[in-house]
């Protein structure tokens, strides 16, 4: 992961070309057949989650123009730290 990590709820373009923007669902999921660690856990924006099959993995450096910034807070910095910690 990346120092500068987007925030749970962040809506945001990829820099592939895409038509839909995607929003930050979850961090570090793991790919269930190759085991492959990944930054994010998205989904397309605005439908959301609608099966297993319309959660995205990505990596941070896939991002494209971020368009919201997402949630924070106190706590915020401390899932950060973890998940850091993690790396």
């Amino acid at each position: 992961m990346n120092d500068n990590y987007l925030k749970l709820g962040s809506v945001f373009m990829q820099k592939t070309p895409n038509t839909m923007p995607l929003m930050v669902v979850g961090y570090l999921p793991v790919h269930p057949d190759t085991e492959e660690m990944y930054d994010y856990l998205v989904v397309l924006y605005p439908q959301g989650w609608i099966s297993e099959n319309s959660l995205l993995m990505i990596d941070h450096e896939e991002v494209g123009e971020v368009l919201f910034g997402g949630y924070f807070d106190e706590k915020t910095d401390e899932v950060m730290s973890k998940i850091q910690a993690l790396e």
